[in-house]
C-alpha cells in the first residue's frame, strides 16, 4: 500500500506557477508529478499544468508506456501551445514525475525540481539539477559553497518547452517497505537542505504530517518563491 499527500503554495509571489498531480490506479500503482513553470502572463503556470495533466492522463491509460517518449511528447506539445499564443512565447517548465509500485520507482525528469528517497537514516537524490550552477559545479569550476551563492544558480539548462536540446534523466529505483518518496520544486530545496528534510521525515508518521512539518519549517525561513511538496510512503 502506498499513501500520499501533496501541497502547493504561491509563497511570496503574486501567482503560483508550480503545479502537481497524482493518481492512484486500480492495480495499486501511484502516479506522481511536480512542475515549476517559467513565463509571464500566467504562461509558466499553463506550461506546468499542461505537463502534469498530460503525464497523469497518459500513464493512467498505459502505465507501462515509455516515459522518455512521453516527456518528449509533452515537450513538443508545450512548444505548440506557445506558438498559438504570442504572449506565451518561450514558456517552459521543469518536470519531475514517476510511477510507483510497492517495489519499484520508474521516473523521468528535466530541470531543477527534485525526487528524493528517504530510507531509515539515509536520503538519496534520484534527479540531477539541470542548471548552470550545477553544470559548473560538476565541471569543477565552482565549489559547493560557490554554487549555492552563485547569482545565476536558478538559470536552467533544460526544461520542457525550452529551445535547445532537452536533457532527460530516466530514473529506476528499487523500493522497500518504509521508503518515503519526496517530489519538490526549488522553492523548497533552495531553503531546506536534504539533511533537514531527512530529519523531518524521521519525525513524521504520515505523508500529511511530513508535508505539514516541511511547510512549518519553510515558513520559519525566508521564502522567495512558489513551493510544492508531494510525498508518498511505501507501506
Amino acid at each position: 500500500m502506498i499513501n500520499h499527500f501533496g501541497y502547493s503554495d504561491q509563497g511570496p509571489r503574486e501567482e503560483n506557477q508550480d503545479a502537481f498531480g497524482s493518481n492512484l490506479l486500480d492495480d495499486g500503482k501511484l502516479i506522481l508529478g511536480v512542475a515549476d513553470g517559467v513565463g509571464g502572463s500566467n504562461c509558466g503556470q499553463k506550461a506546468a499544468k499542461l505537463s502534469i495533466d498530460e503525464f497523469i492522463r497518459e500513464l493512467s491509460i498505459d502505465s507501462n508506456c515509455d516515459l522518455e517518449n512521453l516527456l518528449l511528447k509533452i515537450h513538443h506539445n508545450i512548444k505548440k501551445e506557445a506558438e498559438k499564443n504570442p504572449k506565451c512565447s518561450g514558456m517552459s517548465t521543469t518536470f519531475s514525475g514517476c510511477i510507483l509500485s510497492n517495489n519499484q520507482l520508474n521516473g523521468i525528469h528535466t530541470g531543477d525540481s527534485r525526487i528524493l528517497v528517504f530510507r531509515k537514516n539515509g536520503v538519496k537524490q534520484l534527479t540531477t539539477d539541470h542548471t548552470e550552477a550545477n553544470r559548473l559545479l560538476e565541471a569543477g569550476k565552482l565549489t559547493k559553497e560557490e554554487a549555492y551563492n552563485y547569482p545565476r544558480k536558478n538559470i536552467l539548462d533544460s526544461a520542457l518547452g525550452m529551445n535547445g536540446n532537452l536533457i532527460v534523466n530516466k530514473l529506476k529505483y528499487a523500493l522497500i517497505q518504509g521508503d518515503r518518496i519526496l517530489l519538490i520544486t526549488d522553492g523548497v530545496h533552495n531553503v531546506i537542505t536534504k539533511l533537514e528534510l531527512r530529519d523531518i521525515s524521521k519525525e513524521s508518521s504520515t505523508p500529511e504530517e511530513f508535508v505539514i512539518k516541511i511547510i512549518i519549517r519553510l515558513c520559519s525561513k525566508r521564502l522567495t518563491d512558489n513551493y510544492t511538496i508531494l510525498t508518498a510512503f511505501v507501506g
